[in-house]
């Protein structure tokens, strides 16, 4: 097989209609933290656009380049790597003024939901993307991160500190927390010449550099290398797809035995790999969403059978305001 013929393998005309088609690393359990988390954002109804009742109608996590689908697709990719290589890597470029070495756990969440109130009032609310907690041997940190598509410079309310950080929750994080920008790299440059003024702990990274840490990252896994591989040109795929396109010299493709046979595996052959159920969950993902071509009979994890459409989100019970406000970041 060339490569011409293994780009074919990722096939993109295919219908989109339930959440987990738009993202690669996909939950291992419907009982996990990581479910949770991405549950947040797909299970709200109030980011259906659109006349109800029409064609139109949809749910933003659909529109396969807005912020809040690079937000799930590109960031959830980092479960499947040592969380304190990950932060590692990720400070090497955007430099913190934080020590963070020995860590411990990292967790974060999407779309928390902060209410506003004054004098007893609700009077509106903060929605921060994605907020992450960084345990060590001897503190905490939290650094908040709010993500742009490839297109867009920050408002108004993005250049505003306390918009992020004037939160009960955080005050006992000190000066140990910041503000992450994630931008495309073509508005880099005027996204820094827009948070020069600010505060010394924002930061910008690109989600070009983003691509970068994870594709470097995959050395470090512990499994073997075509499975290494494989997730390789998964990102790359994926990347593609959102108009990423990283700086990292990548060796070229060439299909042998081994990636040929590896693709061939039913989903029951992939659950019983001796690797961590991170990366079960991905190749997994990685199968159903990108390789249409090679047709499996099932959906690879059984909670997914009874997972709802995007029509069928839209007209459900709405989602709570106890679960957007519930801090899982802090779990």
């Amino acid at each position: 097989m060339d490569n011409l013929e293994w780009k074919n393998l990722f096939e993109t005309d295919h219908k989109i209609e339930y959440w987990y088609q738009l993202l690669n690393c996909l939950p291992y359990s419907s009982d996990s933290f990581e479910y949770k988390r991405l549950k947040r954002i797909w299970s709200d109804q109030t980011r259906f656009r659109g006349k109800k009742g029409t064609s139109n109608r949809q749910h933003i996590l659909f529109n396969l380049r807005s912020e809040q689908n690079l937000q799930i697709s590109i960031w959830e990719n980092f479960t499947i790597f040592d969380k304190s290589k990950f932060i590692y890597e990720l400070n090497k470029i955007v430099k913190f003024d934080f020590d963070l070495n020995e860590v411990q756990n990292v967790n974060w969440s999407y779309e928390w939901e902060k209410p506003i109130i004054i004098e007893g009032y609700r009077i509106g609310i903060k929605l921060l993307d994605i907020v992450i907690k960084i345990t060590t041997i001897s503190e905490e940190f939290l650094i908040i991160v709010e993500c742009k598509n490839l297109h867009n410079i920050l408002s108004s309310k993005d250049i505003n500190p306390k918009y992020y950080l004037d939160i009960e929750e955080f005050n006992r994080f000190g000066n140990n927390k910041g503000i992450l920008f994630c931008v495309g790299s073509k508005v880099e440059n005027k996204v820094k010449s827009q948070i020069d003024t600010l505060f010394n702990h924002s930061r910008i990274v690109t989600w070009e550099s983003i691509a970068n840490i994870q594709l470097a990252l995959v050395n470090t896994l512990e499994i073997d290398t075509t499975i290494k591989r494989f997730i390789i040109y998964s990102f790359l795929s994926q990347y593609e797809s959102k108009g990423i396109h990283p700086q990292m010299q990548i060796q070229e493709f060439k299909m042998d035995d081994d990636l040929n046979h590896f693709l061939q595996l039913d989903y029951c052959d992939i659950l019983n790999l001796k690797i961590p159920n991170a990366i079960k969950g991905f190749i997994c993902g990685s199968m159903l969403n990108q390789f249409h071509s090679i047709k499996r009979d099932s959906l690879p994890f059984e909670y997914l059978k009874t997972e709802l459409k995007q029509s069928e989100m839209d007209t459900s019970e709405f989602q709570p305001r106890s679960e957007r406000e519930y801090a899982l970041w802090d779990n």
